[in-house]
């Protein structure tokens, strides 16, 4: 089953496994591209402000951090390159991962990704890194291994869900209801 890149949930709705979630998640994502849209077309100021409504601590400035003051291949380099940031890189590729079932191509986004990074490194601090961050702890590491398995969960449970579905031809009902499975004749 292909699973087109715009529409995450299409395999949720192809199977009819809960719709209504499905169709929940498809439209709080398009209000978030929505949001994001709205976002970009004002001066960082006036979303800021906007934002500030939302909650106290979202109208302030946020700290940007760089990444990029020692480049050396020294383990306290390294461990001081390590952060929340890695963790949700790994996260992020696990669910991506899952939702796609294709090693190749949630690589390529993976890489992809990380020259986006690269491109925008004039405007934000955050993405200013060592090479050795950009490759070793982001591509081949939290990226590379949260892809992996998230390709193995999602096929592992995309085949009990195959496995279920032949075990119960309606999938979502046991056996034991008089209408669908054997009844008892005592």
């Amino acid at each position: 089953v292909d699973i087109p890149v715009f529409c995450p949930m299409r395999l949720l709705v192809s199977k009819r496994i809960f719709q209504g979630l499905t169709h929940a998640l498809n439209g709080l994502f398009a209000l978030y591209v929505a949001f994001l849209v709205a976002a970009l077309s004002v001066s960082p100021q006036t979303a800021r402000e906007f934002l500030g409504h939302v909650s106290d601590g979202l109208g302030k400035p946020f700290r940007e951090l760089g990444y990029d003051g020692d480049c050396s291949l020294s383990a306290v380099a390294i461990m001081g390159a390590v952060d929340i940031y890695c963790l949700i890189h790994f996260g992020v590729w696990v669910a991506v991962a899952m939702v796609l079932r294709r090693m190749r191509a949630v690589v390529l986004l993976g890489v992809f990704y990380e020259a986006l990074e690269y491109a925008f490194r004039p405007l934000l601090p955050n993405f200013r890194e060592c090479w050795w961050d950009t490759w070793v702890l982001d591509v081949f590491g939290c990226n590379l291994i949260g892809q992996a398995l998230g390709c193995a969960l999602g096929w592992w449970l995309y085949n009990q869900h195959e496995q279920q579905l032949k075990a119960h031809p309606l999938g979502f009902l046991p056996s034991r209801l008089p209408f669908v499975g054997p009844t008892s004749t005592s």
